[in-house]
């Protein structure tokens, strides 16, 4: 494709498609990382409703006793809370952990993520709060809803009336193992993509090259060479049943219409050089006639 016809068509497609694959590429892993994300979400609310469902109902038996050593001891939703979170650390990769502001418990002071999640969701506007954040620079998906006090709740909370957001289940859990596979999606996404994308440009320039350059070109030729006032010459493309071929036809007839054209104006320049030959001669034997009388 040496002409500039080609060469711009081949600008061009590369333009159109490269930006169409970027698109296309940036939208998908857009979509699959917010389809990733969402999984994160749906697990971590799974595991926030367990415990919610399990806290009330520890509520609504006033508690449960729990053997420890020898003895019993009441445990109530926050101390079941509290407690199940200390015995999964170490054991599961969840972090569980009931957050209040102002609070005198060491275990329920919120961090930055908590504080700004419990402040959210008592505005009303939002019923969880979650996102990835940086911890010691590996990513980890943090989720928080709120604490919720119903009737089953009053034999310990005879304060809170009604369903009011004082604080927040705080659950985290590392999300490394989820963004490793989205970034490895992204290289073997990108590589499909380039070399699709290589593809279709080969099967392109192909078919631009054998359907549109190459006839094309032919009619260049043609013409240069009738320009050059050879009327014998002619574009093979009549065989063709598409534009080309009728093109190809009309160019040749015109060309055959030319051709006669000029050898009718050959025949009568000719007829008409003999003429004016004789009649140069009938001059010189006219004048030579005057000259003898």
């Amino acid at each position: 494709m040496s002409s500039k016809l080609g060469k711009r068509i081949v600008l061009s497609i590369i333009i159109i498609l490269g930006i169409c694959w970027l698109v296309f590429f940036l939208w998908l892993t857009g979509a699959q990382k917010r389809l990733l994300l969402n999984q994160l979400r749906c697990q971590a609310e799974g595991l926030y409703n367990y415990i919610v469902l399990t806290r009330h109902w520890i509520a609504s038996h006033g508690g449960i006793y729990v053997k420890v050593g020898g003895r019993y001891e009441l445990v109530t939703p926050s101390h079941f809370t509290k407690d199940v979170a200390n015995y999964a650390r170490g054991r599961l990769p969840y972090r569980v952990k009931v957050a209040v502001l102002h609070a005198r418990n060491p275990f329920h002071v919120p961090d930055e993520f908590e504080k700004k999640a419990i402040l959210e969701l008592a505005q009303g506007g939002r019923h969880q709060v979650w996102g990835v954040v940086k911890d010691h620079g590996q990513p980890l998906f943090r989720f928080a809803a709120p604490i919720t006090f119903k009737r089953e709740c009053s034999n310990c909370h005879q304060e809170f009336k009604g369903e009011k957001a004082l604080g927040c289940i705080s659950i985290a859990f590392p999300a490394s193992g989820i963004f490793f596979e989205l970034g490895r999606n992204k290289v073997y996404l990108l590589l499909y993509l380039l070399g699709s994308l290589l593809v279709v440009f080969s099967l392109l320039c192909f078919l631009l090259k054998h359907s549109i350059l190459d006839p094309l070109n032919r009619f260049v030729v043609a013409s240069e060479e009738i320009e050059k006032g050879d009327l014998e010459v002619r574009v093979d493309l009549e065989k063709r049943e598409d534009e080309w071929g009728r093109l190809a036809e009309s160019f040749n007839k015109m060309v055959d219409r030319l051709a006669l054209h000029q050898r009718e104006l050959e025949e009568e320049v000719d007829k008409a050089t003999r003429e004016l030959s004789m009649a140069y001669r009938e001059l010189k034997e006219t004048e030579r006639f005057r000259s003898e009388f």
